[in-house]
């Protein structure tokens, strides 16, 4: 943005397939996280950013989404000593608009990390993924997730590729017991 700050922009759109409570799979994508965090561009030993998070409606079924639009705030922060990086990221989306009969957002995310970086662009972490959904008696949905992650050149474009998985430790009643994640986070540093 400037030579002291910078914006890092995430977008999550995820693809999803949930079981429903007739036996039967939903698949297709889910509703699309934006977050544009601003972060100063010289830091110390602590990488931060700070930023709006918006919630778009962008399901392809409405089993798969909320259909509502959501606005909030984000925080990141991170330390990298040697080859660890560990940190946190959290965020509160409450609903803007959307039709009256859906259910209004009111989340809250909690997702502490840690990665250990291998050479060649590799790297081993786990992470705890906590959803709470604060209208619905604080409902919780939580996974222990460990992943594996490759940074590699697609073209001239730098991607990460992850993939991890593992197991719920908290969900409501009928949820899932484990979570699987395949990922492509396509980097464009300046």
């Amino acid at each position: 943005m400037t030579k002291s700050v910078n914006v890092i922009l995430r977008v999550i759109m995820p693809l999803v397939s949930n079981p429903t409570d007739d036996g039967l799979r939903v698949n297709g994508m889910s509703d699309t996280l934006a977050t544009a965090f601003l972060s100063p561009a010289h830091t110390g030993k602590v990488i931060w950013g700070a930023g709006p998070v918006l919630l778009l409606p962008t399901a392809t079924n409405n089993v798969l989404g909320s259909e509502q639009v959501g606005f909030g705030p984000s925080i990141v922060a991170l330390v990298q000593p040697g080859k660890w990086t560990t940190g946190v990221l959290w965020n509160q989306v409450w609903s803007l608009d959307g039709p009256p009969d859906r259910t209004d957002v009111n989340r809250g995310f909690f997702q502490p990390f840690v990665n250990y970086n291998l050479p060649d662009g590799i790297a081993v972490g786990a992470s705890i993924e906590a959803t709470a959904n604060w209208d619905e008696d604080e409902v919780w949905n939580s996974s222990l997730v460990f992943t594996l992650s490759k940074v590699t050149q697609l073209g001239k474009r730098p991607v990460n590729f992850l993939v991890g998985a593992g197991p719920h430790i908290a969900s409501p009643d009928g949820g899932a017991d484990w979570r699987l994640r395949i990922q492509a986070n396509f980097l464009f540093p300046r």
